[in-house]
């Protein structure tokens, strides 16, 4: 079953959510979303958020449940190197 979910007012912060064209251009070119807040973190010299080690962690857990569907069996993060 499909679920529409609500995005939480903190993630949109000052954003307009008029059309999407302003909405894109608030969310993504004014505000330390996405690749801008990568590109600031590395101007600035500071970790970027979510970190490299964090996508890591995220793809383990994406590939787990790929290989849990391909084999029809449990698979625990841990199996995946």
């Amino acid at each position: 079953m499909v679920k529409e979910l609500t995005i939480p007012d903190a993630i949109w912060g000052e954003a307009r959510r008029d059309t999407v064209h302003n909405t894109y251009k608030d969310v993504f070119r004014k505000q330390d979303y996405q690749t801008r807040g990568f590109i600031s973190a590395i101007v600035n010299n500071r970790q970027p958020e979510p970190s490299f080690e964090d996508g890591m962690k995220v793809q383990r857990v994406l590939d787990a449940a790929m290989r849990s569907g391909r084999e029809h069996r449990r698979v625990l993060v841990g199996e995946i190197t």
